[in-house]
């Protein structure tokens, strides 16, 4: 199994008031308040298998079926340095590659995946519209890409909540705002707008995973 780094951001640790009194947890002096400035790097690591990494991404959104369905999101691995070291390590959704099905299969191209991207990405942002339609503020939506890379998306298996298979796909990275009459919010990083399956074309529900 390799790993390799998918991208590097910073963070911002934080810093006590001067006159905190940890003996008191609800004294105002107890207040934590951000640092000045970045005090740590953060990484996303995702698997390289024979070449080509998988898929990765912030959401932990879980589709809404039975108390019995098994949660099985995206892998991920994120690592948080600063300068005394490793200060924490996460690893969620562990994936193992048990077999290659096909070593060579067609893909569509990446001028073919972006028009799909055109097409499809309207509809997806008018369904987030339409699911917020009965506040009484005007919503917006913004999507912007900031890379695209074919990589390796996990589709289940039909039927299954514990199997599946690494499809190629392009993979469209990017920020995804919706503004509430003023009160923005976006995705965590990294966060796939899009994934088109490079094999047939088809659109990949992230959420849903198929």
């Amino acid at each position: 199994m390799d790993w390799e780094i998918y991208d590097v951001g910073c963070a911002a640790g934080n810093k006590y008031k001067e006159d905190f009194d940890d003996t008191d947890k609800y004294n105002q002096d107890a207040e934590m308040i951000s640092a000045d400035n970045y005090t740590a790097y953060v990484f996303n690591l995702v698997q390289n298998i024979n070449g080509i990494q998988s898929a990765t991404t912030s959401s932990d959104y879980v589709p809404d079926k039975d108390d019995t369905t098994l949660t099985w999101l995206y892998e991920k691995i994120r690592i948080i340095v600063d300068k005394n070291g490793i200060v924490a390590f996460s690893w969620e959704f562990p994936q193992m590659v048990e077999e290659a099905v096909s070593d060579n299969v067609g893909i569509i191209s990446f001028d073919q995946a972006k028009d799909i991207f055109e097409q499809m990405m309207p509809l997806t942002t008018r369904g987030d519209l339409e699911e917020h339609e009965d506040r009484d503020v005007e919503i917006k939506a913004t999507a912007t890409v900031y890379e695209v890379r074919l990589g390796l998306m996990r589709v289940r298996s039909s039927g299954s909540d514990r199997n599946g298979l690494l499809t190629p796909a392009w993979l469209f990275y990017g920020d995804y705002n919706i503004d509430f009459g003023g009160e923005n919010y976006s995705e965590q990083q990294p966060w796939i707008l899009l994934a088109v399956n490079a094999v047939d074309g088809s659109v990949i529900d992230v959420t849903a995973g198929y």
